[in-house]
């Protein structure tokens, strides 16, 4: 995720959808999006659609949105000084539909090219496959998150000095 993007502005709609799938036909994603416009410092406005549960702006808050070329990742909302990284709240599954299809084309293969013994290879061979993909997957999760964690951190950084957000802990 080396191609990071910010922008910044103030919320003008926000508008919140459910999504409905018909049985098991829909998409992964939560049920969930969030429309928004935002007005930047210049004026110009700007169409947002986030697939989440989790907004933490309302109307009228300024906030920061860091996004890559598919989808926004993480927001900072400096009226409230909330940070949210999508990679970590709404994470993606770590089984994916085509794994289905990748363990019948390994049995398939096996049996075509070893025969009985592919059979028998059949099982550990998938549990194999399985593990490596999950911990890939799991890995470059991990890796995504930490990137947009840093982003975040360094545009609350580098903009806090435009606007003093304190939060005060009632607990102490």
């Amino acid at each position: 995720m080396p191609h990071l993007q910010t922008l910044r502005g103030q919320i003008v709609d926000l508008r919140r959808h459910a999504n409905v799938h018909l049985y098991w036909r829909g998409r992964y994603g939560p049920a969930e999006r969030y429309e928004l416009w935002m007005r930047d410092p210049e004026g110009y406005e700007h169409q947002c659609v986030l697939y989440t549960r989790t907004m933490p702006a309302r109307l009228g808050h300024e906030v920061t949105l860091v996004a890559d070329a598919i989808a926004v990742r993480g927001i900072v909302n400096w009226s409230t000084g909330v940070r949210v990284n999508y990679m970590r709240v709404d994470p993606p599954p770590l089984m994916h539909l085509r794994d289905l299809w990748v363990s019948v084309a390994l049995l398939t293969s096996l049996a075509a090219w070893l025969g009985d013994l592919g059979m028998a290879l059949f099982l550990p061979a998938v549990l194999l496959y399985f593990l490596l993909a999950v911990m890939r997957r799991y890995v470059v999760r991990r890796w995504q998150a930490a990137t947009i964690d840093r982003a975040l951190r360094d545009v609350q950084g580098r903009d806090s000095c435009d606007r003093d957000i304190r939060r005060h802990n009632k607990r102490g």
